[in-house]
């Protein structure tokens, strides 16, 4: 009979031996009555299933298996399997199964990290995902599997969705992350971690985490709170300033703050001081706010912690200030019609007038506002700059009207009228209305557009006429100066001329001191002829104690003894001698004022006037003024007032109608700088006629029919582009019979006839340009060029006599017909820019050049063209120009064909000339130069 332990069992992974193997033990009894039989068949080792059993002969038996196995290793807790064997007696009659149970225990799953664990700020919306697995593996059978249920943490922003597999998506809401920062280098926090604890099929656990990456949030820049600054308001130590704030925002943690670097744009005036809370102190000086017109923006670049920038503004509101002219001085009459009533020279000064000075900090933005005007002996206009009309100016009380510093007034009337006085203020502008606009002015100084003081110019002219060596009544007649002290100071009279009753001055000046102005008169030497141009000052301390000063310029023509005096054709002012005199009046005059008028002796001659030929039309249209003076009117605008002659005491003796005057002149008639001498007639000049002009305009003015000019004088014009000869008109004609006339300047200046028996020579530096207008110029003399500025004819010219290019320059712009003859001495041009008819001579020395601007219509004959010579075709391409010549039949001659390959033209030459020595060069413009090389000068 067999007992003892049969049954025992162990437990995976439980009292695991050294060797890795679990070990149990027992022990079996064995009762045999045969003697000696009550013993077991021992076995060493008996393999099991999973283990291996020993058994001794007594009974005792152990049990091992290797732990490690599978088969155990897989067991679960709960789960077991066994493994047995057969113990049998000795004598083979008794047997017991001996099993062992193999318990199995849970082993823990090994669980992986998520694949996919970070996520960033803003790379989508709504939601940031990761998606991913996550890795388990549990040996336990069953149990290589999550549960799906998971926990996160409190501070968790997203949540996990997990898989039995281990598949999962992370998911956080974009807008949940937004406080990240893009880095930390402004002391934010620019990751946040996501933790969740996963767990195995078996309860194994793991913390897995997600982390999201922040991103930079732009910061949200406010604008200054105060942003606007006046000029001269709230002035502190020198600075207007503004202090205000700028608000910042930034959803990214440590951001929300400036940077306090600003940066300014290179046109600001002032500066920006920012601290790093957005509070901030805008300051400029108030001084550099005086130029601001209107308004001025400095502009500056403010930076966020992040990097992020704006623009930022503060406005500098300018306070108008108001145009300053001459302090402490109430009125001044500038003259302004020397300066062509210009309102503001070179943005400082009034009509020219140096001591007329206006200014205003806010820069020359100068006009004026014109408050009051006398239109009782004429009518003030106005012309607005880029026009060409001038409008009359009417003020009713209180008005004021607006001009710009480019616009011009002028008045219209007569010159022996009282001084024509314009009173106005500075106008800058700033009221923003418009030039030729009316206003009312009710302030001025300070903020407004107007000048506290108001100003005064005038504008008169004189042109006063008479006989050398003879008083010469000064023009000054001015009703508003009698009864009152005047002043008067003349300048620039030659030394050895008298003011009658005046002071002469050590600077060669003359002053007078009169309560009669209209009474003065000069008395040039007796061997002055012509006109100069004197400055007449007139100073007069008015009631109230202010002093007004006038300066106007005196154009006094002094014709020789027994000349005729001639009225120029503006207003007026002629003196007749002691002896009988001509005093010739030529259609068209202004209003023109006769003294020391002879009835028994002078007379009067009326040119042009068409309603006068005889003594009962002068009678039809004379009266007498209120001083009871005849006058008599010529026609609209002209009139004739004889001083202290009354309408009874005229004959008809005294008027004779277009009869031409004569004046001899023997000696010199010089007409001085910026002067002026009107001529008509019948002019025999044995002597010179001078027009001096150093850079002003000077005139010799033909009037009414013209002039005619003999006698083998000349007519000298000095070397400036000033010099003018012209007409009142185009009708009237310069018939030069034998003069010379030479120089430089205008002749025509586009009003004149001009037919020229004598000599006409460009002898200046400077351009003598004959300029006729659309009448042609009729030459049987010579017109010629000599000096280095040469002559320009502008005109057409019929030619029966000669052009002259005497080593100098011509350029007739005109048609050139006649039968005349173009001669070219020297290094000489002459330059037909038109057609031409004129022979053309090349001196025999010449290195002369024909310039043919319309060679297809050049019909001249060419004499003496050599080697030295050149022809300039400049209407006809050199590039594709090529030249034949065929000599005449009688030898002395041909023709010269060129042709650019669609045109031809011909040039009939005089001469020895043979077809191989010509040439066809590019001039330097698009034209064609000919010229010939003759056998000899060929290397």
């Amino acid at each position: 009979m067999i007992a003892g332990v049969s049954i025992a069992s162990v437990t995976e992974d439980v009292a695991v031996t050294p060797s890795g193997t679990l070990a149990t033990s027992g022990a079996l009894t064995i009762a045999d009555v045969d003697q000696n039989q009550s013993t077991f068949t021992a076995h060493a080792s008996v393999a099991g299933t999973y283990g291996t059993f020993t058994l001794a002969a007594n009974g005792a038996w152990t049990y091992t298996a290797l732990n490690s196995q599978t088969a155990i290793q897989q067991l679960g807790a709960g789960q077991s399997i066994a493994d047995s064997f057969t113990a049998v007696s000795s004598d083979g009659t008794a047997s017991q199964l001996v099993t062992v149970t193999i318990n199995g225990t849970n082993d823990i799953a090994v669980i992986g990290t998520p694949t996919v664990h970070d996520v960033t700020e803003d790379t989508a919306t709504p939601t940031l995902t990761a998606i991913g697995s996550i890795s388990i593996s549990d040996i336990d059978t069953g149990e290589n599997h999550f549960q799906t249920t998971v926990s996160g943490a409190a501070s968790d922003l997203g949540g996990l969705v997990l898989a039995a597999d281990g598949s999962y998506t992370y998911s956080v809401a974009n807008s949940a992350v937004q406080f990240l920062a893009g880095s930390t280098a402004n002391g934010g926090t620019s990751t946040h971690i996501d933790s969740f604890t996963v767990t195995a099929a078996d309860g194994t656990t793991k913390l897995v985490s997600f982390t999201i990456h922040g991103s930079n949030d732009a910061a949200v820049i406010g604008t200054p709170t105060v942003h606007d600054v006046t000029e001269d308001v709230d002035v502190s130590a020198g600075y207007l300033t503004a202090i205000g704030t700028i608000s910042i925002s930034d959803v990214d943690t440590g951001e929300g703050h400036f940077q306090t670097i600003v940066s300014g744009a290179g046109t600001n005036l002032g500066s920006l001081l920012l601290a790093a809370n957005g509070s901030y102190t805008y300051s400029v000086l108030n001084s550099a706010a005086q130029t601001v017109a209107s308004t001025h923006v400095d502009t500056f670049t403010v930076t966020a912690a992040d990097g992020t920038t704006q623009s930022v503004s503060f406005t500098i509101h300018s306070t108008n200030d108001a145009p300053v002219i001459q302090d402490h001085v109430v009125s001044k009459m500038a003259n302004i019609s020397a300066d062509g009533g210009q309102l503001v020279f070179s943005g400082g000064f009034f009509f020219g007038d140096r001591d007329f000075t206006v200014s205003d900090p806010d820069g020359p933005q100068f006009g004026i506002a014109i408050t009051s005007l006398d239109n009782a002996n004429g009518m003030w206009e106005y012309q607005l700059a880029g026009t060409t009309t001038w409008t009359a100016i009417k003020l009713a009380a209180g008005e004021a009207l607006l001009l710009s510093a480019n616009d011009k007034v002028r008045f219209n009337g007569a010159a022996n009228a009282p001084i024509e006085v314009m009173t106005f203020k500075a106008w800058d502008g700033s009221d923003g209305l418009a030039a030729g606009t009316k206003t009312t002015i009710t302030s001025v100084g300070g903020s407004t557009a107007f000048s506290v003081n108001t100003y005064s110019v005038a504008t008169k002219n004189n042109g006063p006429a008479g006989i050398t060596g003879e008083p010469i009544n000064l023009g000054l007649a001015d009703p508003s100066l009698v009864g009152h002290a005047v002043t008067v100071t003349i300048s620039d009279l030659a030394s050895d001329w008298i003011v009658n009753g005046g002071t002469h001055n050590a600077d060669g000046s003359w002053t007078v001191q009169t309560s009669d102005v209209s009474s003065l008169s000069v008395t040039t030497s007796s061997s002055f002829g012509g006109a100069t141009l004197v400055t007449v000052t007139e100073t007069m301390v008015q009631a109230d104690g202010t002093t007004t000063t006038f300066t106007l310029g005196d154009n006094i023509e002094a014709y020789s003894q027994g000349s005729p005096i001639f009225a120029w054709s503006g207003d007026d002012f002629l003196t007749a001698s002691s002896g009988k005199d001509l005093l010739v009046f030529s259609q068209p005059i202004g209003h023109d004022t006769v003294y020391s008028f002879d009835a028994a002796a002078d007379q009067i001659d009326l040119i042009g006037y068409a309603n006068f030929t005889s003594f009962a039309d002068v009678q039809a249209h004379m009266s007498e003024d209120a001083a009871g003076n005849a006058v008599i009117a010529v026609g609209t605008g002209q009139s004739i007032t004889l001083q202290g002659i009354d309408e009874a005491t005229l004959t008809e003796n005294i008027f004779v109608f277009d009869q031409t005057a004569t004046l001899e002149n023997a000696g010199t008639m010089t007409i001085g700088d910026g002067a002026m001498l009107p001529l008509s007639g019948h002019i025999h000049n044995t002597g010179v006629i001078a027009l001096d002009s150093t850079g002003d305009e000077t005139d010799l003015q033909l009037i009414e029919n013209g002039v005619t000019l003999d006698g083998g004088g000349q007519i000298v014009l000095s070397d400036s582009d000033a010099n003018i000869i012209a007409g009142t008109s185009s009708t009237v004609t310069l018939n030069n019979e034998d003069n010379t006339i030479s120089g430089a300047g205008q002749l025509g200046n586009g009003e004149l006839s001009l037919t020229n028996a004598g000599t006409i020579d460009a002898t200046g530096v400077h351009l003598l340009t004959i300029n006729t207008g659309s009448n042609i110029v009729f030459n049987s003399g010579t017109l010629e060029a000599s000096g280095a500025g040469g002559l320009r004819v502008a005109s057409s010219i019929a030619n029966s006599g000669v052009l002259w290019a005497n080593a100098a320059y011509i350029t007739v712009q005109g048609e050139v017909s006649g039968s005349g003859i173009a001669k070219i001495d020297g290094a000489g041009t002459i330059d037909f820019e038109a057609s031409s008819t004129a022979n053309v001579v090349f001196g025999s020395a010449a290195a002369g050049t024909l310039k043919l601007g319309d060679a297809f219509h050049f019909n001249g004959t060419i004499f003496g063209f050599t080697g030295s010579d050149t022809i300039d075709l400049a209407d006809l391409s050199s590039a594709t120009a090529s030249l034949s010549y065929s000599e005449n039949p009688a030898g002395g001659g041909g023709t010269l064909t060129i042709s650019d390959g669609s045109h031809s033209l011909e040039l009939s030459l005089v001469g020895a000339y043979s077809a191989d020595n010509f040439s066809l060069v590019a001039d330097h413009a698009k034209g064609t130069v000919v010229s010939y090389v003759p056998h000899d000068l060929i290397v």
